[in-house]
């Protein structure tokens, strides 16, 4: 009698299991030796036998046998021939049908006749309850790490996972460096691209070391374990896991990845290299578009750079003439210098900040008390609905989007009771960043840093227009108020009324919510007390805003009282 060796290991992986194949093989040919067996061929394959149809090798031999090609088959044991009911059934059926004449196992005895078809029907379907019950203590397993809130699978970039707690930890060498990135993506001051660049410089790339794909870039920002939570099947699970960035920083990436455009502006890099002092200028005021730089060689070898429309409007003629960057820079310099606060007025300003936070020792445990209770509601909430959900209350699709909307509003106000635990009064950075700012703009017209004035007046400034040869933009009015203060421009007679608190603090309020949109809101805790009387209409970040626009107003009514009273 002719036989096929066959030999067979689950995993496709070639470093997994690695010895089976050699060690089956070593058996198997010692067993043919020792039996006088002939071996017609030696048959591998890397395939699971869980399910049917899933094995090449095997149906080749199975079609083999019916071309008589060989009498029996040498397996190590019948669990390698079969882990299902289809292809064991399909072995007997050949038995039955004298196929198949005989089958040798090492470690299992075979004898062809009733009784021995009987015994290797036991030991096919012992083989498919095996996979079975590891396929359910499989899930059980996973359904504990998910209780316990820890991801079943491959850890993010910026974490690692512990082989030996078996759990998902922050990565020692790039998790600041992941944070840094994201919350940058979040407010716009980087791109995709650019994170790709940071992660190869840093060291985070592929398994052949490439640089990381775009879209893995792409699938990282909108996933929400991040934030401390993790989805499986798109439904949310809490993480015992440590939150790299809060749910606010997270709807904000998410907004921006709406918005992004995914080509690269390559001819904006090339433009770099030609010298420009300003870049991302704003839109035409005729017909909307975009300004561009460019610029024009003469034959003498004379350069001339200069900022147009693109004229790319179709419904619109745009004749709009291009402007000189000699005649741009006089301007952009003329508007810097409107917010520009010099160093002994920001000495002022800080030294009054710091007797504010020296006299401001409030505590926000009430505030993290009224947060704990309103997390302790939505854990009470999800242990109602899973036990209204496992009562078949209802449905599996009703009781995800219920249970992802409390998972989301949990790892919500555990972000904020982070975020105030953190950060103490860091009201005052709002404070202390706009005044920065505009030291920065007194000392880039002090050096005729031009492309730093470019730069803070993209901060300071919205809706940049050039039209008939003039650029403008509209202040942030937090930077308007503060240029007003050193000015000592009197819109009243006297600064110390009741008018002109009432009417600076209204402008400031309402210019503050459009500057906390950007990156100082982020770093705001809501410590100061806010009397009832003062509101804010639509804020970003209604209370955040609305107490770090009452600081600024203060400060500035204060900082206008000593202009007018001290003007050095």
């Amino acid at each position: 009698m002719k036989y096929f060796i066959y030999v067979r290991k689950s995993s496709e992986e070639e470093e997994r299991q690695a010895l089976s194949i050699e060690s089956q093989l070593k058996e198997l040919r010692e067993y043919a030796k020792k039996n006088k067996l002939i071996i017609v061929e030696e048959l591998v394959e890397a395939k699971s036998a869980r399910k049917p149809n899933n094995r090449p090798v095997f149906d080749q031999l199975l079609c083999d046998l019916q071309a008589s090609k060989a009498d029996g088959i040498l397996s190590w044991a019948p669990d390698r021939l079969s882990r299902n009911a289809v292809e064991g059934a399909l072995i007997i059926d050949l038995l039955d049908k004298k196929i198949l004449k005989d089958l040798k196992f090492p470690s299992f005895y075979f004898e062809h006749g009733p009784q021995g078809v009987f015994n290797l029907s036991l030991a096919f379907n012992f083989g498919k309850l095996y996979v079975d019950n590891l396929s359910q203590n499989v899930k059980r397993g996973i359904r504990e790490k998910i209780r316990r809130g820890e991801f079943p699978g491959p850890a993010p970039i910026g974490y690692l996972n512990d082989y030996k707690k078996r759990n998902i930890k922050a990565d020692p060498e790039h998790f600041e460096l992941v944070k840094d990135l994201l919350e940058k993506y979040a407010t716009g001051e980087i791109r995709a691209y650019e994170i790709k660049l940071k992660f190869f410089e840093a060291g985070i790339r592929t398994r052949t070391g490439g640089a990381v794909h775009l879209n893995t870039i792409r699938r990282m920002l909108s996933n929400p374990f991040y934030t401390g939570v993790f989805r499986l099947k798109e439904e949310l699970y809490p993480g015992s896991h440590p939150a790299m960035i809060s749910q606010d920083t997270f709807d904000k990436i998410q907004k921006r990845l709406e918005d992004e455009a995914r080509k690269v502006d390559w001819s904006e890099d090339k433009r770099k290299d030609k010298g420009f002092l300003f870049s991302e200028l704003g839109r035409c005021g005729e017909c909307g578009y975009k300004i561009i730089y460019d610029y024009h060689r003469k034959k003498s070898g004379k350069e001339f750079r200069y900022y147009k429309c693109t004229r790319k409007s179709k419904v619109c003629d745009c004749k709009q003439p291009a402007l000189n960057e000699k005649d741009m820079a006089y301007q952009v310099e003329g508007l810097v210098s409107k917010i520009a606060v010099d160093d002994y007025w920001y000495q002022w300003c800080l030294e009054e900040i710091d007797i504010w936070s020296q006299e401001e020792q409030g505590t926000v445990d009430d505030q993290l008390l009224n947060l704990e209770t309103d997390l302790n509601s939505c854990r009470e909430k999800l242990e109602r609905l899973l036990d209204i959900h496992i009562d078949g209350g209802i449905d599996s699709d009703e009781y995800k989007a219920k249970k992802n909307k409390l998972v989301s509003e949990s790892s919500n106000i555990e972000g904020k009771i982070n975020e105030i635990k953190d950060k103490g009064d860091d009201w005052r950075e709002l404070l202390t960043t706009t005044l920065k700012v505009s030291n920065e703009a007194h000392h880039s017209i002090l050096k005729k840093d031009f492309k730093q004035m470019g730069k803070i007046l993209k901060k300071v400034g919205a809706n940049p227009v050039l039209m008939n040869k003039k650029y403008s933009v509209d202040f942030l009015k937090p930077f308007c108020f503060y240029r007003e203060a050193v000015s000592g421009i009197a819109k009243h007679n006297s600064p110390k009324t009741t008018t002109i608190k009432k009417i600076d603090e209204s402008q400031i309020r309402s210019g503050a919510s459009d500057f906390c949109g950007g990156e100082a809101v982020a770093k705001i805790a809501p410590t100061r007390t806010l009397s009832s009387a003062h509101t804010v209409g639509k804020p970003r970040q209604s209370h955040c805003t609305a107490e770090a626009a009452e600081g600024i107003a203060e400060l500035c009514v204060k900082w206008r009282t000593e202009r007018d009273s001290n003007p050095r």
